[in-house]
């Protein structure tokens, strides 16, 4: 087998003694735990995003981890987001939700957040951010 970075993609199984020739065709699988780290965005190693239907400030996932298994999360916007001035923005432990309405969050064009905040005087003010910019995949567990 050839490797041609430090970051070689095999495949994923979630059968734990697995030959490699048996991952083939099953997905990506990465070796090398710090170009895991490196990644700057959690949509390359993770899928099946959405908000929690009963905690909208949640986000759950399933991010592949070093060994090729899938591992599930249920990550808290609220850890990373904050609404300033009605626009959305990194900031730990920012506490968007306490300023924008949870119930008209959305996650759309696939990595893109988006809320109804309020502004500075109180007003309305639509919002997003990209997740990629903020979430990255730590070995299968998100972090920002």
């Amino acid at each position: 087998m050839k490797t041609a970075s430090l970051l070689t993609v095999f495949s994923y199984s979630l059968a734990a003694a697995a030959p490699l020739e048996a991952l083939a065709a099953k997905g990506p699988l990465i070796q090398d735990r710090s170009a895991l780290e490196r990644r700057n965005y959690f949509a390359s190693s993770c899928r099946h995003w959405n908000l929690n239907s009963y905690y909208s400030t949640f986000l759950n996932a399933q991010c592949w981890n070093t060994q090729g298994q899938l591992v599930g999360n249920v990550f808290d916007l609220d850890s990373c987001i904050a609404n300033y001035g009605g626009h959305l923005a990194y900031a730990k432990n920012g506490r968007y939700s306490f300023s924008c309405d949870k119930r008209d969050c959305a996650i759309v064009d696939s990595t893109w957040f988006q809320c109804n905040c309020k502004g500075y005087s109180g007003e309305t003010v639509f919002s997003k951010i990209n997740l990629n910019d903020i979430l990255t995949n730590d070995n299968g567990n998100l972090k920002c």
